[in-house]
């Protein structure tokens, strides 16, 4: 398990890593993160089934998608598209998102986030915890970056994985359950990252 590494609220990239020493019910009205869309946005609303990525990136000229390898590596773990959104202002600020999923042999998922950053994204760090280990590093092509890990040998290893990271004024969630290990799920990101790199 990860030794705590923050006592106090602490800006990493477009994130402010919160430290929760004990429960509390107690919650602060925090500006929202991501941009709101009016009606001169464009939004596709909530496409399903095989083909929504390309027919949302058809609709929206601002959408993030897995690149060709991660399609692949999710095929080959069984998992399908369910669906795909996105949605963008006359000014460039956007939010995308997709969700590729399955059932058998078990449940599984990866989702995909990403937004332009209008208020840092509040991240909870929970530092008493032998679940998950909780990581600010670099691990995205040396971005700022949160991973939250199952803790290995603690916790189910095919437990929610997330990494989140940000560049670009973009804030960039991953998240996973089943077979798809911490190595795997760095590797997407490190894929998304230099797509979007491109942009």
């Amino acid at each position: 398990m990860t030794k705590p590494t923050h006592d106090q609220p602490t800006l990493w990239g477009e994130f402010l890593i919160v430290p929760l020493f004990e429960p509390s019910s107690a919650t602060e009205s925090l500006p929202q993160p991501a941009p709101d869309f009016g009606d001169d946005a464009v939004t596709t609303g909530s496409v399903a089934g095989v083909g929504a990525d390309r027919e949302v990136a058809d609709m929206v000229p601002r959408f993030v998608d897995l690149p060709q390898s991660a399609k692949k590596l999710m095929g080959s773990k069984g998992l399908a598209l369910v669906g795909a959104e996105a949605s963008i202002n006359p000014d460039g600020s956007f939010l995308s998102g997709l969700l590729y999923g399955r059932t058998e042999p078990t449940n599984a998922m990866l989702q995909l986030t990403a937004f332009t950053v209008m208020n840092p994204v509040q991240v909870t760090e929970f530092p008493h915890t032998a679940i998950y280990d909780f990581t600010a590093s670099t691990a995205v092509a040396g971005h700022p970056t949160i991973t939250k890990f199952p803790a290995k040998g603690t916790s189910d290893p095919n437990g929610d994985r997330e990494i989140k990271w940000s560049q670009n004024g973009v804030a960039y969630f991953l998240k996973s359950f089943g077979p798809i290990s911490d190595e795997e799920l760095l590797g997407i990101a490190n894929d998304i990252s230099a797509m979007e790199a491109k942009m």
